[in-house]
């Protein structure tokens, strides 16, 4: 049985595979350990994994995001009506946890019926148009507590004593199947890039940077269908070079970290900055060296040199040089390796856990 004050309602709007519905895995997870009883409400077939618990119940909506604004908008508010209502009815005497900024609907609900409200911010609003800033504005107006997953996006909010810092973590299960093979990491001359398939995230630029590189191996593994990846290809104009493999949203991508020899992160900060860099992490626990973008929470985890390179992304000769530098020396590619694992190591799930259960509970 639970304790009175640990029942608690999360509503996450995207369930995809992302950064964001991992991190609530692993915060929902966190909780049933500590005790809770959890109602989840959410969307069906992305990448939560959660364990098995008499305390977890999970409501699925329908909601799914296209690339047409205006479907997308209405099926958003049709989405946020949904947990708005199923929040009044099912949450009077819980904690309401707020995952992203998206669901609006479920925050209403909880400051209507006087519940404590827990915003897990994963975005950048302000880097991103009206609308988001809009909702950034409900997010500070109604969180009784803000998570924010970056010291970078803490410092775009107001400077509250209500607004932690908590970064995300890896799960043990996945870092246990992350396995460092520094030789054939380095001989393997494969560059890896982890990404939704937008623009702004640099996938255009990595099938430039593979046709410019004919002697290096890539990999892109793409959030998207096989559908919308031809289609993408279309759009932009763009004939995939041949040392260019492209895959489709993957459950468990552990076997192309455990493959790489380098991960690349090319979001453009003109229109996208990263607040965190999971893949990133996620690839330093498999010794892999990163180039990341020169702005954002990314950086926090990159120490320029050791463990990879912060460069400017918008400049594809630098991405060349770089790269082509990362595999030119085997002892300064062990060094690197060997500080991404260190550096990975800080990440556990087991000081995510005492860190978000801490803070839901009030615990110094």
């Amino acid at each position: 049985m639970s304790q009175p004050d640990k029942k608690l309602i999360a509503f996450h709007q995207l369930n995809d595979f992302s950064g964001s519905p991992k991190v609530l895995s692993m915060t929902i997870n966190a909780l049933l350990e500590d005790g809770y009883e959890i109602d989840l409400v959410t969307t069906e077939g992305g990448c939560l994994d959660l364990i098995k618990s008499p305390n977890l119940k999970v409501h699925y909506f329908p909601y799914k995001f296209t690339s047409n604004k205006a479907a997308t908008l209405f099926r958003s508010t049709l989405s946020q009506f949904h947990m708005f209502f199923y929040g009044l009815r099912h949450g009077k005497g819980k904690k309401f946890l707020i995952n992203t900024i998206m669901p609006i609907g479920g925050a209403l609900a909880g400051k209507i019926l006087g519940s404590e409200i827990f915003y897990h911010y994963h975005e950048n609003a302000f880097y991103k148009g009206f609308y988001y800033k809009m909702k950034a504005k409900v997010m500070l107006a109604l969180a009784d507590r803000i998570f924010c997953v970056s010291k970078y996006q803490k410092g775009f909010l107001p400077q509250r004593p209500n607004i932690d810092v908590i970064p995300n973590a890896l799960f043990k299960s996945q870092k246990d199947k992350l396995t460092a093979h520094t030789l054939k990491g380095f001989e393997s001359k494969e560059i890896l890039l982890v990404s939704s398939l937008r623009a702004y995230k640099g996938v255009t630029l990595f099938a430039r940077l593979a046709q410019r590189m004919p002697d290096y191996k890539f990999v892109l593994v793409a959030n998207a269908t096989n559908e919308e990846i031809c289609n993408y290809w279309k759009s932009q104009k763009v004939t995939v070079p041949p040392n260019l493999s492209v895959f489709t949203r993957q459950k468990d991508v552990t076997p192309f970290y455990n493959s790489a020899g380098l991960l690349v992160n090319l979001s453009d900060k003109r229109y996208f900055v990263e607040t965190f860099g999971l893949t990133v992490l996620e690839a330093m626990a498999a010794g892999v060296p990163v180039i990341v973008p020169d702005e954002g929470g990314i950086v926090e985890l990159v120490d320029n040199g050791r463990n990879g390179y912060v460069v400017d992304v918008r400049n594809i000769d630098i991405i060349e040089e770089t790269a082509r530098k990362v595999f030119s020396d085997y002892d300064r590619y062990v060094a690197m390796s060997e500080n991404a694992i260190a550096t990975a190591a800080g990440f556990s799930e087991k000081k995510y856990n005492e860190t978000i259960t801490k803070a839901i509970n009030h615990k110094k």
